[in-house]
């Protein structure tokens, strides 16, 4: 459409130049994106929220494991509030099974969608997002074996500025 075009013609390069405080940190290969997960995990201090469509045992175990670091700390107001996809194979399992039992054992109440059929296929959550009091991680990376180590995924990092309203606002925006 030549209106399109000429709306095209309107961009402008970034220019490079600081715009605002928050820091974000992108990850495309499996290494940077395994790394941004459990950096955000471990430097959570106050909780972490995680809505998402796979969790598998290497994510639960590093939630576990902050979960008991805090508590053994005597942060005892340190909370991880999860949700995971319900969905079930043919063969009535799910893949998220190993991953929420592991974070029971801790102590973590993981909880699972209840989401109804839509039409002929089941409705999924499939969100991939761990939310922190310092910073979020998101994108297009499932946490599963797969996506975290072999698929084409794209991920990303926000990290918080208690100094920076405008940080904060998106903080809140996010919870």
């Amino acid at each position: 459409d030549p209106a399109n075009v000429e709306k095209f013609k309107e961009f402008k390069l970034p220019s490079g130049e600081k715009a605002g405080n928050t820091q974000v940190t992108l990850a495309d290969v499996p290494a940077e994106r395994q790394a941004t997960a459990l950096e955000t995990i471990q430097n959570a201090q106050k909780y972490i929220m995680a809505p998402t469509f796979v969790i598998t045992k290497p994510i639960a175990a590093a939630l576990a494991a902050k979960n008991d670091e805090m508590k053994a700390a005597g942060n005892t107001d340190f909370e991880i509030r999860m949700v995971a996809d319900s969905g079930v194979y043919p063969d009535g399992s799910t893949p998220n099974k190993t991953g929420i039992l592991m974070l029971e054992d801790h102590g973590i109440r993981p909880r699972w969608t209840l989401l109804p059929r839509s039409g002929s296929h089941d409705r999924k959550i499939h969100a991939k997002d761990i939310l922190t009091d310092q910073s979020e991680w998101f994108g297009s990376t499932n946490l599963s074996g797969k996506g975290m180590k072999d698929n084409w995924e794209h991920s990303g990092v926000v990290k918080f500025d208690e100094k920076d309203p405008a940080s904060i606002a998106l903080r809140t925006e996010a919870e």
